[in-house]
């Protein structure tokens, strides 16, 4: 069993580091997922793209798509589902450039900010939060943040904020780090596992820099893959601290990740079994709170 705390305990502690300018917030696709949003998981995005491609087929290389599809996921014993980089690293060896243009869904004008974007982009305008990180292809916080804000894309744009990072300097503007890259940018798309499985180097460093000397937030991201997690937990024991927020609904899919973290990271693990939103509205001044609309925080915490 492992002691946990309250949320309002946890607020307090993360609005401690924003204030000090310590926190960096690390974002994966469930914060894309709420209304109006509405963007698919990945497991719903990887069962679209097979969809699509099999109409790039002729009907007798359907069949055959199909066969390569269930040998792979028996390989890799899932039941339905690849890792990201996993399942993106086959597409793109499978079917090249006509696969980039599958992550449009992410690129469209017409999706939406959700009240997850809407307050991390104020949060992050603020000053007090240095650098975002996310999984996602979309552009919607670096959009919600608008000219405020540098976008990192690519290898080199990366290797030069770590060093950055690692030289201390002070940030003028939010950084947002796109880990995958963003749909629309075909060169800068990233497939993180090269032919041996091993992570590149460069997102390895920025990660365990960042880890180093910041403390995380953890939103929206499984920690189901095999280039991010991996990297997170490696540097656990150097850590300044992770709060990684659970989702309610998703909190039992999620125990194995947990008892990694707890057992990487011991006592400076912090999970948080709330919904992101929630959680994030809790994190605003209070004279901003009363400029979004979410339900009101149910401050109940489930306990272990």
């Amino acid at each position: 069993m492992h002691e946990t705390q309250s949320i309002e305990q946890v607020s307090l502690e993360i609005n401690k580091y924003i204030s000090e300018g310590r926190l960096v917030l690390f974002c994966g696709a469930g914060i894309s997922m709420p209304f109006p949003t509405c963007l698919p998981s990945f497991s719903q995005y990887q069962q679209a793209i097979i969809t699509e491609m099999k109409k790039l087929l002729p009907e007798t290389k359907q069949r055959m798509l199909e066969n390569e599809i269930n040998i792979l996921l028996n390989k890799d014993q899932h039941e339905d589902w690849f890792p990201t980089e996993f399942f993106m690293q086959q597409i793109f060896n499978h079917w090249g450039s006509k696969a980039i243009r599958l992550t449009d869904i992410f690129d469209s004008q017409q999706l939406k900010f959700n009240e997850n974007h809407k307050i991390i982009a104020s949060l992050a305008r603020s000053g007090k939060i240095p650098i975002i990180l996310t999984t996602n292809f979309d552009r919607l916080i670096e959009r919600q943040i608008g000219n405020e804000t540098i976008c990192i894309e690519g290898y080199a744009a990366i290797q030069n904020l770590t060093s950055s990072i690692k030289s201390r300097q002070n940030f003028d503007k939010p950084a947002v780090v796109k880990l995958h890259g963003s749909a629309g940018n075909d060169k800068n798309i990233i497939v993180t596992l090269n032919q041996e499985g091993r992570p590149n180097l460069h997102i390895r460093d920025l990660i365990v820099s960042l880890v180093e000397n910041y403390v995380f937030l953890v939103l929206g991201y499984s920690g189901r893959d095999f280039d991010l997690m991996p990297i997170i937990l490696g540097a656990a024991k150097k850590a300044q601290g992770i709060y990684w927020n659970f989702f309610p609904e998703k909190y039992a899919e999620e125990r194995g990740t947990e008892e990694k973290l707890w057992e990487a990271f011991e006592n400076r693990f912090h999970p948080i079994i709330l919904d992101s939103t929630k959680l994030l509205w809790m994190l605003l001044p209070l004279a901003d709170q009363h400029n979004f609309k979410p339900m009101l925080p149910n401050l109940n915490y489930s306990k272990k």
